[in-house]
């Protein structure tokens, strides 16, 4: 759980809290393995079709996102099978997103691969895109304070 939480401030392209999963474990006491599905659901007022007349509704603005299960999943896992506090959980995530981490080249490429869209939102240029316009340099510290 705390690797997944991490993980979504490290990488935030590839997972985090907006998103969801699926969780393989097998516990002491345990007959077999078991399974944790919280993958992200479609809003209750979701339709067939309701993309089919608009190009990039599914992927851009109000009507793209799902209903994320990652926190709910997590905190099921947390609640039901694990051995230490929401507090201790989030605390190297925290850590990482307030004090900053070197940004490494992947995360580069993928900034400046979607630049544009990152561009036009307030928070995620204030976090993504540097003074002049870019994306951080490899090395360059990486903050998410907020």
């Amino acid at each position: 759980m705390t690797l997944s939480l991490t993980l979504g401030v490290l990488c935030p392209h590839y997972t985090g809290v907006g998103g969801g999963g699926f969780c393989l474990f097998w516990l002491p006491g345990l007959d077999r393995p078991r399974v944790l599905d919280y993958r992200e659901t479609a809003p209750a007022a979701s339709k067939p079709g309701m993309f089919s007349d608009t190009r990039r509704a599914s992927t851009r603005g109000a009507l793209a996102p799902g209903t994320p299960g990652t926190v709910a999943g997590l905190a099921e896992l947390l609640e039901h099978h694990g051995t230490i506090s929401w507090e201790r959980a989030l605390a190297p995530g925290i850590e990482l997103a307030e004090k900053g981490f070197p940004t490494y080249p992947n995360l580069r490429r993928v900034i400046l691969g979607r630049l544009k869209m990152l561009s036009e939102y307030s928070e995620t240029a204030r976090i993504f895109v540097t003074e002049t316009g870019q994306g951080p340099l490899p090395g360059q510290s990486l903050r998410q304070p907020d």
